[in-house]
This record gives structure tokens, C-alpha cells and sequence, in this order.
């Protein structure tokens, strides 16, 4: 009787100290595997929007919910022109990109101008650089926009951008997206089209930021993201 009483007191102690744990345990990864996800930006690809040392909260419910150990996918709506978006590239790597067009648009992209459907987009010279003055003298601010959506792009001064040899016209549950960076990022110019079902969330925020050199945190990076 009296191991009993010690095996039930001790599971009683136990289970209070464990409970807590595997429900922690269990809302993380809900809100992991379907609703948030933090991702940490590793390079400039993205530069202005987001720099090398940024880390960031991706939102995955805006687009659907993958069916955990399954293919399939239940998809609440599609990426459009103008977001930004978190990939899942074949190599198991998350990439941020912007997306440029969706299907069935045709893309262009020659000596920097991009055009959809045979229609320049217009990017204006002189955003408002005080918001990067990490940005070095060799690099020029655009503002760009895609219908009632607009963002900040940089070219380099001595550096070309990749061009697109012919136009890329988008197929069903397609979408091209390119760097921020134009003149310094990998994306849908090497890349091609990418899957719909690639994109796995949207970075709605930027909630810490170290300088890869200095590692001084950059509390003024600290925001929503455009």
C-alpha cells in the first residue's frame, strides 16, 4: 500500500510539472506547422525591404494549410502581384522573393524595365533614402508599382541586372517572382516559374535584426514589412 501511495504521489508531481510542457510543446507547433514561422534573412537579395541579419515572422494561414505528412494542400487564397512571399525551393531552403506576376500573365524583363502583358511597370527614381542608409553610393532607390500595390527596388550603378532573354508566359497555379536587389538577387530569371504550392508564407514582419558584421542590434529594422 505504501509504494502505492508514493507511485501516486509521484505521478501526481510528475504530471503536474509535465503537462505544461507538452501543451507548450503542442501550441508551438500548431502555430508552426499551420498559422506563424520565423525565418531569418541570410543575404541583400531583398534589399531595400529586407538586409542580411533580419529575422522575420512569416504568416502561413493567409494562403492555406498544408495537410501535415501529405501532398495536398487546402488553399485559402493565391499570391498576387506585389507580395512578398516566403518559397520552398527543392534544395529544402526558404527564400523571400516579391512576386511580379501571376497566370496567365506574360513577364518581361529587359536592361531593368520589367514589363506584364506588354506593359512597362513604372518605378519612380528618389524613395526616400533616409530609410536606408545602409544603401551605399553605387546603388540607386527606386519606387516601384504594380497596380495599387508599390515597394522600394535598388539597381547597382555598376552592375547590370539579368535580363530575361524572351518573355515568360505564366501557366495555371503559377507565379514569377524576382529579388528587391534586382541587380544582386537568384530568382525567377534562373529559377523559372515557381509552383503556387511553393510558397509557403508571407513575411508580415520584421521582429529582430543583427548586423552580421558588428553584431549590434538594429532596433530601427524593427517593424512591419512592406
Amino acid at each position: 500500500m505504501g509504494s502505492l501511495v508514493l507511485t501516486r504521489n509521484f505521478y501526481q508531481r510528475f504530471s503536474r510539472f509535465i503537462n505544461p510542457l507538452l501543451a507548450t510543446a503542442l501550441i508551438v507547433f500548431v502555430v508552426k506547422t499551420f498559422i506563424a514561422d520565423t525565418y531569418k534573412i541570410p543575404s541583400d537579395s531583398m534589399q531595400p525591404t529586407l538586409i542580411d541579419g533580419d529575422h522575420v515572422i512569416g504568416l502561413k494561414l493567409i494562403y492555406g494549410i498544408k495537410v501535415p505528412f501529405r501532398e495536398s494542400y487546402i488553399r485559402f487564397s493565391y499570391p498576387s502581384r506585389g507580395d512578398a512571399v516566403v518559397i520552398k525551393r527543392p534544395d529544402n531552403l526558404f527564400y523571400i522573393k516579391r512576386v511580379i506576376a501571376v497566370a496567365p500573365d506574360k513577364v518581361g524583363f529587359k536592361t531593368g524595365n520589367l514589363a506584364i502583358n506588354d506593359k512597362h511597370i513604372k518605378k519612380i527614381f528618389g524613395t526616400d533614402t533616409s530609410k536606408y542608409k545602409y544603401i551605399d553610393n553605387n546603388q540607386a532607390v527606386y519606387r516601384e508599382f504594380l497596380g495599387s500595390k508599390y515597394y522600394s527596388v535598388i539597381y547597382s550603378g555598376s552592375k547590370r541586372p539579368l535580363d530575361l532573354s524572351t518573355p515568360v508566359k505564366l501557366e495555371k497555379d503559377k507565379i514569377f517572382v524576382l529579388g528587391d536587389n534586382r541587380t544582386d538577387s537568384i530568382d525567377s530569371r534562373q529559377w523559372g516559374a515557381i509552383d503556387c504550392k511553393d510558397v509557403v508564407a508571407r513575411p508580415i514582419f520584421v521582429w529582430f535584426s543583427k548586423d552580421p558584421q558588428t553584431k549590434k542590434i538594429r532596433w530601427n529594422r524593427i517593424g512591419l514589412i512592406e
